[in-house]
């Protein structure tokens, strides 16, 4: 059989990655205080928006 360079691109060359591990829902953030909101926040209000959420703490 003869290969074109076209085809050698086109094989792929790694493994597809593993299907991700569904661990269910995030649970509910309960705490009191917040920094830089003047209202408390729900994940539920975030469902199907972009969120980066930094936890932290101080040692």
């Amino acid at each position: 059989m003869n290969r074109t360079p076209t085809d050698i691109l086109l094989t792929p060359t790694v493994a597809p990655p593993a299907p991700a591990t569904n661990y269910g829902s995030a649970p509910e953030i309960n705490t009191q205080v917040w920094l830089n909101t003047d209202t408390r926040l729900r994940l539920a209000d975030l469902r199907g928006k972009v969120a980066l959420i930094e936890f932290w703490t101080y040692g």
